[in-house]
């Protein structure tokens, strides 16, 4: 199963927390062709736990322009992911400085 979404960040700058649904078989790729981007994966919340309390973050991935991510297991049945209002502000909880070449505090715009 494919799906191609092509999302013109100089209109909307962010993309809504969601899952993907079971179409997917427990696995997503996302593919940046053109900007950069902090992916947040945040704590799937129970139907009653929804408005009643925000969601904990999990981890953040920041996705270079070019760049393939690939999650799967718990980050796809546990969590929800986003990609919130640009500018992004790198926090602590990056889980792939290094491998982006990155530091905590770093804006991230989608140019």
């Amino acid at each position: 199963h494919v799906l191609v979404n092509a999302y013109d960040f100089a209109k909307e700058s962010y993309v809504l927390p969601h899952t993907d649904g079971p179409a997917y078989d427990d696995r997503t790729f996302t593919l940046s062709c053109g900007a950069d981007a902090v992916v947040v994966f945040k704590e799937r919340l129970k139907t009653s736990d929804i408005g009643v309390r925000a969601a904990a973050t999990r981890c953040e991935v920041l996705l270079r322009r070019r760049s393939l991510l690939a999650f799967s297991r718990e980050a796809y049945t546990e969590c929800t992911h986003e990609i919130g209002a640009a500018p992004d502000t790198i926090g602590l909880c990056c889980v792939n400085l290094d491998a982006a070449n990155a530091r905590v505090g770093d804006v991230v715009g989608r140019a």
